[in-house]
């Protein structure tokens, strides 16, 4: 048995230190990534909510106003409801990890 690779004596299911190291180095980055992904696209959110508020203002047709102020309305509802789901994934999440 001292010929046999530790990985094959330890189990395929069981990582070596370094690998779970490596895997935990790994996911840190793709939470990294997704948090910062998560805020540019809620930024890009905001901007279009702001722009379709801009726009209902400058309006001079008054169904045009309307229009512009229920899509923004309407955005940024799904945008309130999206985070708030998020932050329900996350906290569920850290439950499970505890």
């Amino acid at each position: 048995m001292a010929d046999t690779p530790r990985r094959q004596r330890r189990g395929a299911g069981s990582p070596t230190r370094q690998e779970f190291e490596a895997l935990a180095i790994t996911l840190d980055l793709l939470l990294d990534i997704s948090q910062r992904s998560v805020m540019l696209s809620v930024q890009g959110a905001v901007n279009t909510i702001h722009l379709a508020r801009h726009a209902a203002a400058k309006a001079r047709n008054p169904a045009e106003r309307d229009d512009f102020a229920s899509r923004a309305d309407g955005l940024e509802a799904d945008v309130e409801a999206r985070l708030s789901a998020l932050g329900t994934l996350g906290g569920a999440m850290g439950n499970s990890a505890s």
